[in-house]
This record gives structure tokens, sequence and C-alpha cells, in this order.
């Protein structure tokens, strides 16, 4: 067994998505908390033959290398998925190994072993695509491992599995896909402490999203500050819907590796973006599609200047017309020639407003100096604070608390939301 570092996190998203027309899918994880070693099972009811599904499995591991290797225990399905395939992804690794042992009633055991070197610390390898295998039975071994990148301290893993809910037309005995109702139980191995994350989507509706805690974790994990302008859309992150824009929040807790931010906005993906998150810092992404009304004017060429905006005390939040763009000191530019509305606001000051004039193809200069207020927080409201995979808030930040947030370590401030003690 590989040396891993105390500080392991394990995060696995186990994601369903149903094409079709299918009942009502209930799903149920227990229990939330496991000491090392121990069985989680995650409970399927009315699951029908013809649903088609993937499984996206995200394995992170804080590990100080240079080999690393992890290995999920005593997975068995009792359904067959058909027309099915399988990808495994890598990242910030330099030689990768993994191997599956299948034994599948009325067939006979089975081994996969995919391997090669990575390009640019990511390697990915796959079977059956298109849709041309099926995953059945118990799965003895899963196993991934390889050497790291020098340097580098964490790995990140990401499986999918995909079919369709049917029986196996290779088996004569397979009369159907098996049971609507069923089971999935296994257990990690060597994992002394960690999270296992699972969300839960049917009919692409989010129907359950549970967090289950191995041992103590310890690992850092990042945030992400999403800023969108567009008009009505659903905005989510790895499959979680956060709400419609346009909108600004946080998200901490969130898993290092590459994260999917998207919109969809009348059935549509209208945007969506990749972006890398690190330990201990924070990621800003602004989602803007493009498409649609947006809640301020696109100034024509030769119609937009640039603003320098400056504040006493610095570190204020900025909007303009009612739409953030950050704090003080900032330069922004493209912004539509001729009267704005500016209001800045910042913690224990009172609220600055002001109308402004932007000069075409210009900078203009404006300087505010913020008068002490009885008010500890700015009334334009703060910016709410979510944990990854929950589309609850767990409070709410201000927006100068972000202030210099890209530093490595993120401020105290954000930290006592997301670790806030439970009354």
């Amino acid at each position: 067994m590989k040396d891993f570092s105390l500080c392991i996190a394990i995060v696995m998203a186990l994601v369903l998505t149903i094409v079709g027309t299918v009942g009502a899918i209930s799903v149920s994880v227990s229990p939330l908390y496991v000491e090392p070693d121990g069985t989680i099972t995650v409970a399927v009811q009315d699951m029908p033959d013809g649903t088609e599904c993937t499984m996206s499995w995200e394995v992170y591991i804080d590990e100080t290398g240079p080999d690393f290797q992890w290995n999920i225990v005593g997975l068995t399905f009792p359904v067959n998925l058909d027309k099915a395939d399988f990808r495994v992804t890598n990242q910030n690794t330099v030689t990768n190994k993994f191997t599956l042992a299948n034994d599948v009633p009325d067939w006979g055991d089975r081994e996969l072993i995919l391997e090669g070197n990575s390009v640019n610390g990511i390697w990915t390898g796959s079977f059956g695509i298109p849709k041309g295998d099926f995953i059945n039975g118990s799965w003895p071994t899963i196993q991934n491992e390889g050497t790291m990148v020098a340097g580098k301290s964490s790995v990140l893993t990401l499986l999918q599995w995909h079919g369709t809910k049917m029986a196996n037309p290779r088996i004569a005995s397979q009369t159907s896909g098996g049971p609507d109702d069923f089971s999935l139980s296994f257990s990690f191995s060597g994992i002394e402490s960690g999270e296992v994350k699972f969300t839960i989507l049917a009919n692409g509706v989010n129907v359950e999203t549970d967090t289950v805690v191995i041992g103590s974790p310890e690992s850092p994990t990042g945030s992400i500050l999403v800023r969108s302008n567009t008009m009505g859309a659903q905005i989510s992150l790895d499959g979680v819907s956060y709400g419609t824009t346009p909108a600004m929040f946080v998200i901490g807790n969130v898993p290092p590796g590459l994260r999917t931010v998207t919109l969809v906005k009348n059935g549509e993906v209208i945007f969506s973006k990749q972006v890398m998150v690190y330990a201990n810092r924070i990621t800003t992404v602004v989602a803007n599609s493009g498409i649609g009304p947006q809640p301020t004017t696109i100034p024509r060429p030769g119609q937009s200047g640039a603003l320098n905006i400056r504040s006493d005390p610095w570190g204020a939040t900025i909007r303009i017309d009612g739409v953030y763009y950050g704090v003080t000191p900032k330069m922004i530019s493209g912004v539509s020639a001729g009267d704005h509305t500016l209001t800045l606001s910042k913690s224990g000051y009172n609220d600055y407003t002001a109308t402004i004039t932007v000069k075409a193809r210009g900078v203009t200069p404006v300087f505010a100096r913020l008068t002490k207020g009885t008010a500890t927080v700015s009334t334009l409201g703060g910016i709410e604070v979510y944990s990854y995979g929950s589309s609850n808030p767990v409070g709410t930040i201000d927006p100068s608390d972000l202030a210099g947030m890209n530093r490595p370590v993120i401020s105290n401030r954000l930290n006592g939301i997301l670790y806030r003690p439970a009354l």
C-alpha cells in the first residue's frame, strides 16, 4: 500500500443523468459518517429498464508522491447497463495504470488494464466507446496507480460509466436489466480520512446531494467566486444549480481540479467553461453568455470609455448601474459613454452613490472618500456563500472581504462562514 499523507480527501460524485420519460427515482445515501474501510450504501428505487444513465466518480487525493494509488472495494452492480462505455482521466500524473476486474454471472471473469503516459500532466483511458460494452456483476478490483508530476501534491481522477439499463443480449439468462430497486455498496481501502460526495440527478433534476465523511478529513479545498450578468439563466457548478442569473456568489469547500460552470436557458446550454480550482485559493469565474438581454447596454465601437475608480478606504465594492464590478482600486474598460450610477460600499461605512459621466475613448478618474457609519454591513447586502454541492446558502460575506482573495490563504472571514459550528 502506498504511503498516503494524513491529509487525504476523497470526493466521489455519483451522477445519474436520466434521459427519457421515467417514473420518479428516489435515492438515499447512508451512513453519512464512516470509519476508515467502512461500508457506504447508495440505495436506488424505481429505476425502470430503458433508463440511460451516466455515473461520474471523482476521486481527489492529497499525496506527497512520487507514487499514488487508491482502491474501491466491494462494488457490485445488481443491474445491467448495456450499450455502455467507460472513461478515466488522471491529472497531475506522469505514468498511469488503471485496473478493473469484473465477475459477471453466466458470463465469466474479465480484466481490463488501461495504462499510459500523461501529456502535460493529464492522461485519459477508455473502453467500449462509443457504447460498445456492458457494466454488470461484481468488481473485486478497481485500482488506480502511477507516478506524479514533480512538485505536485495531489491527484484528481475522473471516472465515467455510461449505459442503458436493459437485459444483456450476450447473456441468454437475462430477461431484464435487473430490479428497479437496488443498492450499491462499497468501501475505500487505505483511506484514513476524507469525504465522499454524492450528487444524484434524475431527468436533469438534482434529487439528492449528500456528503459522507470518512475519518477526520483535513485536506485543503478551494473556492470559486461566480459572477454572471446574463438574464434568466440557471447557473450550475458540476451539475448542481445555484439559482437564476443575474447572480454573484461564493462556493467554498471545492475539491481542487477542473470544475465546470454552465448556464442553461430555455433548456439550452448557453455557456460552459472548465476552470481550475487550487487548494487554499479562490478562483473567479465570469459566466456571461452574450445571448439574450443583459442588464447593461453593450456599447458600440467608439462609444465606450474606461473608469479608474479609487476610494478611501480601499477595498470598497463597486456597482455600476446595479452591476457588480469588483472592489477598489480598479480600472474598468468597455463602459458605455454617458451617465451612470456608481455605488461604492464597504462594511462599517456609509454607501457612496453618485452619478458619473464616462468619456468616450478616454479614462474617467473617480475618487470617493467613504464616511464611517453605524451599520456593520453594507445596505447593498452581502454575497451568498455556499458549500460545494449544496444548493442552500450557509451565510453571506461582504464583497470587500474578498479583496485580494487570489492570495494563497483564503480570508478568515470566508472560512468562518463555511465552518461555522452548528447551533
